[in-house]
């Protein structure tokens, strides 16, 4: 056991081998330091937990560079950098909360991270960029990207795309923003009223999350990337801004509106199928309905525009899709099908995507 009430121990070596458990506490206003920002914070091969969840003060983790640890935060505030993979980060629990502001830096591949009971308003900023992470957050203003550290300390300018193949889970309550990587899901989850669940946003909850970046990778007969949403209703859709903005294109809705963007779905036989036709019809709808403000036409076949994202949707086998098709060229060019540098995001069940809190791009 570590007394926390100030200080810092730069290293921790453990040449036996015998050291499984760290446990550190400390007083409300303390604040303790393990590990160092340019070096190593222990070397013990033992070690699988270092559980700071007695300290009332502020914990600081450098440089935890071991696979499988379990790191349990303090409940005052917390800073940890962890670099191995398969790591359990956990801050707060159902009995015991956590007011302080938290920066979590995890960059190796199949972690779990936790935020539970936090004060309501206070700042999160969790920077991942592994594979395969589970993410979960509650109250309290919450920034999730690759790098939301480094942007919240000034080290950055933008926020990066979150690592392939996450799932996210927000809880209502909270106002989050992430950047989510290829392949991600993300679940809005609503409020346990004792006798039911209410939807996200009931209780004040907003979700941005920004797909800049997730391109599809391949056509649609192939393996492509999409983002996926579950949780979002008609109902709380306004609580919800889906950001499209790909840096290098110019976005707008096929049509020039939501409602001009919907896509009959009525003759698709399969959703690849579908998606190829609402990745065809983006540019037709823009040049029909919004009078080609992104479009132009060449030996009767419709183009888009150079350097634009024409977003349109449809419904299909019970969920939502939205898809943009983007031209990334220097020039003109049509677009009759699925691309590989285009997007496509599933909202799970029948959501009226004119509905979404706005802008989507």
């Amino acid at each position: 056991m570590l007394a926390g009430n100030g200080g810092q121990i730069g290293s921790l070596s453990d040449s036996g081998n015998v050291l499984t458990n760290l446990v550190i506490q400390g007083a409300a206003g303390s604040s303790f330091t393990l590990g160092t920002a340019t070096g190593s914070a222990f070397s013990a091969s033992a070690l699988t937990t270092i559980d700071a969840s007695g300290d009332a003060g502020s914990f600081n983790l450098f440089n935890a560079n071991s696979n499988n640890l379990t790191i349990k935060g303090a409940t005052g505030s917390d800073y940890v950098i962890a670099s191995g993979s398969t790591d359990t980060i956990s801050i707060g629990s159902a009995t015991s909360g956590h007011g302080g502001v938290d920066q979590i830096v995890a960059n190796g591949n199949t972690d779990t991270i936790t935020l539970t009971n936090g004060t309501v308003g206070l700042s999160a900023y969790i920077g991942a960029l592994g594979t395969g992470d589970h993410i979960s957050v509650d109250t309290g203003t919450n920034v999730i990207s690759g790098n939301a550290v480094a942007v919240h300390l000034g080290l950055t300018a933008q926020a990066v795309a979150l690592g392939a193949n996450d799932t996210i889970a927000l809880s209502d309550g909270g106002v989050d923003t992430v950047f989510v990587g290829s392949n991600s899901t993300v679940t809005l989850q609503g409020t346990s009223l004792g006798y039911g669940t209410a939807a996200f946003g009931v209780n004040g909850g907003s979700a941005t999350i920004q797909v800049t970046g997730d391109v599809t990778g391949a056509l649609s007969s192939g393996s492509y990337a999409l983002t996926t949403i579950n949780g979002v209703t008609s109902g709380n859709a306004a609580s919800v801004t889906l950001n499209l903005n790909e840096a290098h294109v110019t976005g707008s809705f096929a049509g020039g509106s939501a409602a001009n963007a919907f896509v009959n779905m009525g003759s698709a036989s399969s959703l690849v199928n579908a998606l190829d036709i609402a990745a065809s019809q983006a540019g037709v709808l823009d040049y029909q309905l919004n009078g080609h403000a992104n479009t132009t036409q060449s030996s009767g076949a419709v183009q888009i525009k150079a350097g634009v994202g024409l977003v349109d949707w449809f419904q299909y086998g019970g969920n939502t899709y939205v898809v943009e098709a983007i031209n990334s060229t220097a020039n003109p060019a049509a677009h009759s099908a699925l691309g590989t540098g285009d997007v496509v995001v599933e909202l799970t069940g029948l959501v009226n995507v004119a509905t979404l809190h706005a802008p989507i791009f």
